[in-house]
C-alpha cells in the first residue's frame, strides 16, 4: 500500500468516526502523493468506514484543474462533472465510484486538505453574527478565510481558486477556509497535523457555544396523536415511510423557552436538504388540514417530501425509512442544536434561494 493512502485511510477513519465532525456520506478528505496524483474520499462513502480497497479514488491533479478550468468556461451538468472526474482517476480500479464532487478545490491546496461538517462550528457558519463571532474566538490561533455560499463543487473551487489568484491563501502553508453555510477546510502537510488542528478549532468553538436549555412543552403528551395525522397525511405520498414523535426532548432553547417558527425558516446548510428533506416543518397545529398544507408547502418550496417536524407546543416528530430512522434521528438532534445556538447569534442566516439551483448545488 501507498504510504499516502495508508496516511489517507487513518485520517479518514480518525476524522469520520466521529459523527460531530461529519455524519453518513459527508465530509471529503485527500491526501497528495510525490507524483502529481491525490487520493479522495469516493463520492457517497463514509469517512469512516474507508478501507484498502474501497472508499477512495487516486486521481491525476493535472488533469483536475485541466477540467476545472474547462467547466467554468462552458455550461456545467452532473453528466460533464461525473465523466469528466472519472477521466481523471489514475489508480487502475475497475470502479464506478466517482471521486468526491468537491475534489476540485482539493487539487487547489495543500497536500493534505480536510473538509468537514462540525455540529460546533455549524452554528457560526449559519448566523448572521457568526463571522465577527468566530474571528474573536480563534483570534489568537487562526487566520482564516470566509467564503460565502455559491454554491458546492465547481463553484467553490472557483471562489478558492479565486482567493489564490489574490494571493489571499497560500497553497504551500497551513490554511484555514471557513465555508459560509456548509463548513470547515484545513490545509495542510500531514495527517497528524490536519487532526489536530481540526481538533483544537472545534473545542474552541464549542467553548464559546451560547448555554441551551430543555424547551418547555405544555402539550408533549399530544405528540403521539399528531404523529398519527402526519403519517395518514404522508401515507399518500410515500408508503415506506415510518412516522415516529421524538421521545425524549431533544428541543434546546435559551432559558427553556418555547421555540418561534423564526427559528424553523429556510434552509441553513446543503446537508439539511440532503439529510432532511430541506428543512423542518412547523406546525403550529394539530389539525389534519394545517399539517396538510404545511407539507404541500414544504414540496412545493423544496420539491421533497418533509421528514422532520415541529409541532407548536408539543415537540418533534421525524419521518423516515426504518432503516433510516436511528441516523435520522441523530442528525435532527444535531440541527436542533445548530439551530438553537445560531438563534443566539444575532440570529439564523439561511441559504440564500437564488443559490440553492441545480447549477450551483454541483
Amino acid at each position: 500500500m501507498e504510504p499516502s493512502l495508508r496516511e489517507l485511510i487513518h485520517i479518514s477513519r480518525t476524522l469520520g468516526s466521529n459523527q460531530h465532525l461529519v455524519w453518513k456520506g459527508g465530509g471529503n478528505i485527500s491526501i497528495k502523493t510525490d507524483d502529481g496524483g491525490m487520493f479522495i474520499k469516493a463520492s457517497g462513502s463514509e469517512l469512516g468506514r474507508m478501507t484498502a480497497v474501497k472508499g477512495w479514488r487516486k486521481v491525476d491533479i493535472a488533469e483536475v484543474i485541466k477540467l476545472l478550468n474547462r467547466l467554468a468556461r462552458s455550461k456545467t451538468t452532473p453528466a460533464k462533472i461525473s465523466e469528466g472526474l472519472m477521466n481523471c482517476c489514475c489508480d487502475g480500479l475497475r470502479s464506478s465510484s466517482m471521486p468526491s464532487i468537491e475534489t476540485f478545490f482539493h487539487a487547489l491546496l495543500g497536500r493534505c486538505v480536510v473538509h468537514l461538517h462540525p455540529v460546533y462550528l455549524l452554528p457560526y457558519l449559519c448566523s448572521r453574527g457568526g463571522q465577527h463571532l468566530l474571528r474573536a474566538v480563534l483570534a489568537e490561533h487562526y487566520d482564516f478565510q470566509w467564503i460565502a455560499f455559491r454554491g458546492l463543487g465547481v463553484v467553490t473551487a472557483g471562489q478558492i481558486q479565486h482567493l489564490l489568484l489574490k494571493r489571499r491563501t497560500d497553497k504551500t502553508s497551513t490554511a484555514v477556509l471557513m465555508l459560509s453555510n456548509h463548513g470547515l477546510i484545513v490545509s495542510c502537510n500531514t495527517a497528524r497535523q490536519a487532526i489536530q488542528m481540526v481538533g483544537h478549532i472545534i473545542r474552541l468553538c464549542r467553548k464559546n457555544l451560547p448555554g441551551l436549555k430543555p424547551a418547555c412543552l405544555p402539550q408533549r403528551k399530544q405528540l403521539p396523536k399528531t404523529s398519527a395525522k402526519i403519517a395518514e397525511c404522508l401515507s399518500k405520498e410515500s408508503a415506506s415511510m415510518i412516522v415516529k414523535p421524538v421521545p425524549e426532548n431533544r428541543m434546546r432553547t435559551s432559558n427553556g423557552v418555547l421555540p418561534e417558527r423564526r427559528w424553523f425558516e429556510g434552509t441553513i446548510t446543503p446537508e439539511e436538504i440532503t439529510y432532511l428533506a430541506g428543512g423542518i416543518v412547523w406546525i403550529d397545529k394539530p389539525d389534519i388540514k394545517v399539517i396538510h398544507k404545511a407539507i404541500t408547502r414544504h414540496r412545493k418550496k423544496t420539491g421533497q417530501i418533509p421528514m422532520a417536524f415541529y409541532v407548536d407546543k408539543q415537540g418533534l416528530i421525524i419521518a423516515a425509512d426504518k432503516t433510516q430512522m436511528s441516523v435520522m434521528k441523530t442528525v435532527f438532534g444535531f440541527y436542533l442544536q445548530i439551530r438553537g445556538n445560531a438563534i443566539m447569534m444575532e440570529g439564523l442566516k439561511p441559504l440564500p434561494a437564488r443559490y440553492l439551483t441545480p447549477e450551483s448545488m454541483i
